[in-house]
């Protein structure tokens, strides 16, 4: 199981992707408590790509985190 933590690059602020938007093209922030659960670190990955390719990358970075 993985969950994924967002680092804005500039304020340095910290959350963790609650779920991802394809009709928004957003993720959604939420706690540690809340985060989207991914069945392995590679649907996490996927979802990385997802949130970058909808621009989300330019101000965010993504780590996935096992547990």
């Amino acid at each position: 199981m993985a969950i994924i933590q967002w680092t804005n690059k500039f304020s340095g602020e910290t959350g963790y992707v609650g779920g991802v938007s394809t009709k928004n093209r957003c993720f959604y922030n939420t706690d540690r408590e809340g985060a989207k659960l991914y069945k392995s670190e590679v649907a996490a990955q996927k979802a990385i790509s997802q949130i970058t390719e909808y621009g989300e990358a330019e101000n965010n970075d993504f780590t996935v985190i096992c547990i």
